[in-house]
Formats: C-alpha cells, structure tokens, sequence
C-alpha cells in the first residue's frame, strides 16, 4: 500500500510539471505535440485489450472532428483531400468500433462469470451464517436468578426490581 501511495503521489506531481512545461512549449507547438504525443502512448500501452480499442475508436473520433473544424475554418472542405481524410477517419472509426465490440463482448463475459462466482461465495457465507445463527438459537439460556428478597422490616431498593424481558421459558416447555 506504501508503494502504491507514493506512486500515485509522484504521478501526481509529474502531471502537474508536465502541464507546466507544455505552458512553456506552446511557444514551440511541434515540441508541444511531440509531448502530448509521447505521454498518450505511454498511456495507451498500459491498456487492456478492451480500453485500447475504445480509446482509438475515441481518438480517431476526436481527431476526425479536429479535421473537419479546421478544415471548415479554412474552407479546406472543398477540396478533395478533406473529404478523403474524413472518409478515411469514419472508416478507421468504425474498424475500431467493431475490434472493441469483440474485445468488449470478451470483457464483458469475463465479468459476468466473476460476478456469478462471487454471488455463490456471498450466497454460501449468507448460508452458513444463517446455520450458525440457528445453532446459537438452539443453545439452552440461564434463567436470571431471582433478586434477593429484602430483610424484614425494611422496604426493598428500586434498583433490586427483576430487569430484562422477564424469565425465559425452559427448553421443550412450550
């Protein structure tokens, strides 16, 4: 748990120099990109299978969407590569999709077998609990001693009243 904490406290701590210094290379944009570029996919490497396919079917979305505004903004639409490269980013996009929809069906098939094996573990607990609880119901009670009458003569204390529900009944006398 130690490790774990100061990783995630370095981690922290790089993410926030890191957005620092991409302040300082927005004067450089391609040292800028290059960066962003780097730590994505550092990112991406440390993805399953199923994230890796969502998060390109996401990028290739998001990237396509930045092609299509920049080129509406500089009229680029008009000519033919723009709509080659928006074709191409909706075909990419789809072929994402679909990997992902394999990898996530495996995903999601994996999970519903973990989630069946911990309801039988959480079942089989809740059963034997329930047996034990019966056992200790089943275990003879002490009846409360009787409270010790006064001396004669003298009126007895308040706090020597019986207390609780009253005598338990004897096993078997119902």
């Amino acid at each position: 748990m130690r490790e774990l904490t100061k990783s995630m406290t370095s981690y922290t701590w790089a993410m926030s120099l890191f957005g620092f210094q991409q302040m300082i290379n927005a004067f450089h944009p391609a040292k800028a990109a290059e960066s962003f570029n780097k730590v994505t996919r550092a990112t991406e490497a440390e993805f399953g299978d199923a994230l890796k396919a969502t998060f390109r079917a996401g990028d290739n979305l998001q990237k396509g969407l930045v092609d299509v505004t920049f080129g509406v903004f500089t009229l680029g639409m008009f000519d033919r590569s723009g709509a080659r490269g928006t074709a191409d980013v909706a075909r990419q996009t789809g072929e994402a999709l679909r990997q992902g929809g394999r990898v996530i069906s495996q995903t999601v098939d994996a999970i519903s077998k973990t989630v069946q094996t911990g309801t039988a573990v959480v079942t089989g607990a809740a059963q034997q609990t329930a047996q034990q609880a019966a056992g200790w119901a089943a275990v003879p009670r002490r009846e409360p001693s009787p409270a010790p009458s006064p001396q004669p003569g003298t009126s007895a204390p308040a706090s020597s009243a019986p207390k609780g529900w009253g005598p338990m009944p004897k096993q078997g006398s119902q």
